[in-house]
């Protein structure tokens, strides 16, 4: 307790003129904010010890010259003294960096390693693609969805593609789906699961896991959301004649954070099966929160569960694993070998 004391004596005692930015607020005053921000928002703040993580980020703010930069590291330490691994910390140049990062990484990671890329062209954003597989299969692919890169146009423009190509494949479908999620390292969930919707089956397809509640994933008059009951009687935004039909879903190493809450949308569901590598295990739900110099400071305050109420804490590890390249054949197999029946 008397190290706690010593932490909000150095955090709230004066800086001198030439450790603060006059179009910003006093460091430590910036500090301060971001720690209530972890402590008041983060899933595991429950659990955490903040008379010592307040008292260690005081040690690292004064030892770091008492400016921003220093309130930064002492934020980072904070972060990783919660104990996970999805919460981070962005500075302005890679906030600004992350809008014209190349994709392929998740949001935490394409942040952090753009600080030190440089500014780049901006790279077109990927959206799912489909095609048919010989003996009735409907296969799509979903990439990670930055909503950095295209705001809400990208959105709708990712769940379009992904509705027209599981409406073209419906017809090829008799057998089954497979859902490849290998190279989906994240963005926003929401519309990769509009574009899915008649694949899901019955809600809830999932749960975040608050601070004291647990908040379904279900259908709304506007598309699919976090609810607090979920409303049976909302149907589908769109149907599919093969929409029941077994589904495999394909994970991976790179399968993060919103690709992962797709596949524990579809985890539960009757008929699932899935193939693959261990996921990335970033299954948790993030909120950003600006800061005073630009800097977006992005808390982790919700784990996820399935459908069946079981959390995802780490990765999530397929029924059956396979190699990267060889986990579609499994796929593929498997829902033939359904398709067939015994003998």
């Amino acid at each position: 307790m008397v190290r706690y004391f010593i932490a909000l004596a150095l955090l709230c005692a004066p800086v001198s003129a030439s450790a603060q930015d006059t179009e910003q607020p006093p460091p430590q005053d910036y500090l301060l904010e971001a720690l209530l921000m972890l402590q008041y928002n983060h899933y595991r703040s429950d659990d955490a010890d903040w008379d010592v993580l307040r008292a260690e980020a005081a040690e690292v703010f004064y030892a770091g010259g008492r400016n921003i930069p220093a309130a930064h590291a002492a934020i980072r330490h904070v972060i990783e003294g919660l104990g996970e691994r999805h919460s981070y910390l962005a500075t302005p140049d890679m906030v600004a960096a992350d809008r014209v990062y190349s994709p392929g990484q998740n949001s935490s990671e394409s942040v952090e390693s753009a600080d030190e890329a440089g500014p780049t062209e901006p790279a077109p954003q990927p959206v799912p693609i489909w095609r048919a597989v010989n003996g009735g299969i409907g296969y799509v692919a979903l990439p990670a969805l930055n909503m950095n890169r295209g705001g809400n146009e990208l959105a709708a423009r990712y769940t379009a593609a992904l509705t027209d190509g599981l409406i073209q494949l419906d017809e090829d479908a008799s057998c089954g789906w497979i859902v490849d999620l290998r190279g989906n390292e994240g963005g926003n969930m929401w519309p990769m699961l509009a574009g899915l919707d008649p694949l899901l089956g019955e809600a809830p397809f999932g749960f975040f896991i608050e601070r004291g509640r647990d908040l379904p994933w279900a259908r709304t008059a506007d598309g699919i959301a976090t609810v607090q009951e979920a409303d049976m009687a909302i149907a589908a935004a769109f149907t599919l004649r093969n929409a029941d039909k077994p589904l495999a879903v394909v994970l991976s190493g790179r399968t993060s954070s919103s690709g992962e809450m797709v596949a524990l949308a579809l985890i539960g569901r009757d008929g699932v099966r899935t193939f693959g590598q261990p996921s990335g295990g970033y299954s948790t739900a993030n909120s950003t929160y600006p800061l005073a110099d630009g800097a977006m400071l992005v808390i982790t305050v919700a784990n996820a569960a399935d459908r069946t109420g079981q959390v995802a804490d780490g990765p999530l590890i397929p029924d059956s694993e396979h190699s990267y390249g060889q986990a579609n054949f499994a796929a593929r197999d498997w829902l033939l070998e359904e398709c067939i029946g015994p003998g």
